[in-house]
């Protein structure tokens, strides 16, 4: 029999997960992509490399987002790490827009291999070509065959405790 505790003992769990998560610095990146309409893209912090030989990454991307589907849709993504320097580029792609083009506005954007968008002054981009994705619970997981990369000088943006940071110097 059942009296509730498991269910609690979940949300507790989840509460004290997200807690303990949020406190971890990530860093923060813009998601990009190409749609049948043109460009969309979305701010992450949930990645990770997976494998060097051959070369990828891990994009986790919440459901709540139409992200997850336009990526599938498209074979394709950029993951652009974001310098200290943009954070107003990261806060307007974490926003819903009704028009995500106009998104693209700031910044300097330009394409590679795949057509997804990649940021100029980036600390790294990443252009991949989508190799396989998952869900998992309220996330779908893409796994991205890197294509070609590059890095630029610089400090990333990171993101702890819902706010963006700044690297402190040693």
């Amino acid at each position: 029999m059942d009296d509730g505790s498991t269910e609690m003992l979940t949300r507790d769990l989840v509460g004290k997960y997200k807690s303990a998560m949020s406190n971890v610095p990530s860093p923060v990146a813009v998601v990009t992509f190409q749609t049948k309409d043109g460009y969309d893209g979305v701010t992450c912090t949930a990645i990770c490399s997976v494998t060097t030989e051959p070369p990828m990454l891990a994009v986790c991307l919440k459901h709540v987002t139409a992200a997850p589907l336009l990526i599938a849709e498209a074979g394709a993504f950029a993951v652009n790490f974001v310098s200290e320097d943009q954070s107003d580029i990261a806060r307007r792609f974490s926003e819903p827009h009704p028009d995500p083009a106009a998104r693209f506005e700031f910044g300097q954007w330009q394409q590679r291999a795949t057509g997804a968008p990649i940021l100029a002054g980036a600390i790294s981009w990443f252009d991949c070509r989508v190799v396989r994705h998952v869900e998992e619970g309220a996330h779908r997981v893409f796994f991205g065959g890197v294509i070609e990369t590059d890095t630029a000088p610089g400090n990333g943006l990171l993101h702890r405790n819902g706010f963006f940071r700044r690297q402190a110097s040693e």
